[in-house]
């Protein structure tokens, strides 16, 4: 095994250039955003995790290492929606969110939208 004097130690902060923090950060910040984020569980629990894997050579004088930084975040809220299924003139299935034979305004026809007893004032201009 080689001996030499380093000016500075391998740590945490200096492997890569300090990239494990940075990715340790960027990972952070997606768990914030996850944990402010009203579609998701606020009692379910998120993690980080940084994974460093020494791979020693053969003669042991040196070693790759690699970094690797994951979350787990919680998963979005599921939510319902009720639907109304039915067939068209065809016999083929169809599916809406609004009931087949509710009418909505936008079926009306334009005569029918216009009430009696309104008055349109008109701004004049200045």
């Amino acid at each position: 095994m080689t001996s030499f004097i380093s000016p500075e130690d391998v740590s945490l902060s200096n492997l890569a250039q300090g990239a494990a923090i940075e990715r340790f950060d960027i990972e952070l910040k997606n768990v914030l955003k996850n944990v402010l984020d009203v579609n998701t569980d606020p009692k379910k629990k998120r993690k980080i995790k940084l994974t460093v894997t020494v791979s020693p050579s053969r003669d042991r004088d040196h070693a790759d290492v690699e970094i690797l930084c994951e979350s787990t975040l919680a998963a979005l809220e599921s939510f319902s929606v009720p639907i109304y299924i039915g067939k068209d003139v065809h016999g083929n299935p169809i599916a809406r969110q609004s009931h087949f034979k509710q009418t909505t305004f936008a079926d009306l026809p334009q005569n029918q939208n216009k009430i009696d007893n309104v008055t349109t004032i008109e701004r004049k201009a200045q």
